[in-house]
Parts: structure tokens; C-alpha cells; sequence
């Protein structure tokens, strides 16, 4: 299978990666609303249940869906599925410890790096989804 990317794959890396690009642009553009957001945010609110469990489902079919652990562009998404799966299991399992890492993540530079590795991975997903079509 080297060289040979899924048709599962490529779609999940555009639709993926155009995702991180615009949300890194809107978070660094709207960086205060979204810090107050969060920081306004309590973590015994019924819309924390409900997008860890969105999120849970979605990090569950990108795992299901794309299991590739080759070294290839493919893991990436692999990688974010899980991560994705882990985070919405820690929100799901304590959210009020997630809810503070968050703030103060949010409160300092990390708020930023946060964008900016989102922006990468977005722009990674982005070049090989478009990438067999240039």
C-alpha cells in the first residue's frame, strides 16, 4: 500500500485540514472573545457533555475509518483521531480539570502555539489532500 493513498484518506485530510486552517485564522483574528469564552465557561455546563460526546463520536469514526499506522501522510489523521478520542474521554471523565487546563492554556502564549500547531497540521492535511490532484 506504499505510495497508494485511500480515497477515505484524501477526503479526510481536505476536509480536516481546511477545518485547522480556518479555525488557527479565527482564533488568532478573534483571540480575545475566544479567551473570554472559555474563561466565562463553567465546567458543569450541559454543552461541555454535549461536544465532548460529538467528539467522542467523531475521534471514534476517524480511528475506525482511518487506522493507518504507516509512516506516510495517513497517520496524521490517525494521530488527530486519537487525540481527538483521548481529549473528549478526559472532558467526558473530569471536566472540571480539563476545564481548568484550558484556561490557563488559553490565559498565556500557549493560546497561540495552540493556533499556530493547529494552522500546521491544517496546511500538512491540506498538502497531501490536494496534493494527487495538482
Amino acid at each position: 500500500m506504499l505510495g497508494v493513498h485511500p480515497f477515505h484518506s484524501i477526503l479526510i485530510a481536505q476536509i480536516m485540514g481546511l477545518y485547522f486552517v480556518i479555525m488557527s485564522i479565527i482564533m488568532i483574528s478573534r483571540a480575545d472573545y475566544y479567551r473570554n469564552l472559555i474563561n466565562d465557561t463553567a465546567a458543569n455546563r450541559p454543552v461541555i457533555a454535549l461536544n465532548a460526546t460529538l467528539g467522542l463520536i467523531i475521534g471514534l469514526i476517524l480511528f475506525v475509518i482511518n487506522n493507518i499506522w504507516i509512516w506516510q501522510a495517513e497517520v496524521i489523521i490517525t494521530i488527530v483521531g486519537v487525540l481527538i478520542l483521548v481529549k473528549s474521554i478526559l472532558w467526558l471523565a473530569m471536566p472540571e480539570r480539563m476545564m481548568s487546563m484550558t484556561q490557563k492554556i488559553y490565559a498565556g502564549k500557549g493560546y497561540y502555539i495552540v493556533a499556530v500547531i493547529t494552522a500546521i497540521i491544517g496546511i500538512l492535511l491540506m498538502s497531501h489532500g490536494y496534493y494527487p490532484y495538482m
